[in-house]
């Protein structure tokens, strides 16, 4: 599909699953601990200006200060190396937007790349990517080999993304993704996407050859959204032109308790692009290949993803 996209599902043949297919196998290392658990990482940089990144400690330290209230609002971060986070799983460098544990800085990858963000959590952070919840601008990096899966059974939505989970308001320009994301959820929203998994109100630019296998699922069917695409899960009152996405493993699954009542509205939605667009923003010049798949069972079947990527 090439293009400006329409709502709906971004172009692609939608194929019904009953039941949905599980997510294929991801073989994983066994990372030690958290980046941001004492000793794992440096915030030594914060000292000095210009601020320069070039270590994995570096990076985690760059998380540990957005999540207690430090934004770099007005500020710049350059990224001086290629970075390998395979040691320790990965916390998002901002989680918390309602207590200000946002980035609104600029963070600038200069053609370097991240490998190996792991992500694997529970009923606690609700956004998964390198960067959780970005009111700032990220250009110029390559996120390779992600490996997220957030899951909320506790009344909680998650949106997830290989590079960015929530980018509102932000400006993500000239970076691409590739691995695998996922996003369970049992309240309001489960929103997984390539490179980011709900771009509302902000602006991707230039970003290309997205290549992550997503997977979304609702453990519900109770006031609703299941939603994911090839580059992102949905567009809302957002501007995305010359992007593309070569993504071609996309599902949205609905899989309840076999006595979860099954008529309750749903809003069911992938596509190769994204999986769902709200008309008040600007998508254009887009491209995408896939075939994304839809599944919907009354109850969870024995071949669904265990809590465990």
């Amino acid at each position: 599909m090439s293009g400006g996209c329409g709502g709906g599902g971004g172009g692609g043949d939608t194929q019904v699953v009953e039941p949905p297919p599980p997510p294929p196998p991801i073989p994983i290392p066994e990372p030690q601990g958290n980046w941001q658990d004492d000793g794992n990482y440096d915030t030594g940089w914060y000292s000095n200006t210009p601020y320069e990144i070039s270590t994995a400690q570096e990076l985690a330290g760059l998380a540990k200060l957005v999540n207690n209230g430090t934004t770099f609002e007005g500020e710049t971060i350059r990224l001086t190396e290629d970075i390998d986070l395979g040691d320790h799983y990965w916390r998002p460098i901002g989680v918390n937007d309602r207590d200000g544990w946002v980035f609104k800085g600029m963070f600038d990858g200069q053609g370097h790349t991240v490998s190996n963000t792991i992500i694997n959590t529970q009923n606690s952070d609700a956004y998964g990517g390198l960067f959780g919840i970005n009111f700032g601008t990220v250009k110029n990096i390559k996120v390779k080999d992600v490996l997220i899966s957030v899951k909320n059974t506790e009344n909680n939505w998650c949106v997830v993304g290989g590079l960015v989970g929530y980018n509102l308001t932000g400006t993500v320009v000239n970076c691409t993704a590739t691995g695998s994301v996922s996003a369970t959820s049992n309240a309001w929203a489960a929103v997984a996407g390539g490179l980011v998994g709900l771009n509302r109100g902000g602006t991707i630019i230039d970003c290309k050859d997205v290549d992550v296998i997503i997977y979304a699922e609702f453990t519900s069917l109770i006031n609703i959204y299941c939603l994911a695409g090839g580059f992102a899960g949905a567009i809302e009152g957002a501007v995305t032109t010359n992007c593309s996405t070569i993504s071609t493993n996309i599902t949205a699954s609905v899989n309840t308790a076999e006595n979860e009542p099954s008529d309750t509205p749903t809003a069911l939605a992938v596509g190769s692009f994204a999986g769902r667009f709200n008309p008040r923003g600007t998508v254009y010049n887009n491209t995408a290949y896939g075939s994304p798949k839809i599944g919907i069972d009354d109850r969870k079947p024995s071949g669904a993803p265990s809590d465990d990527i």
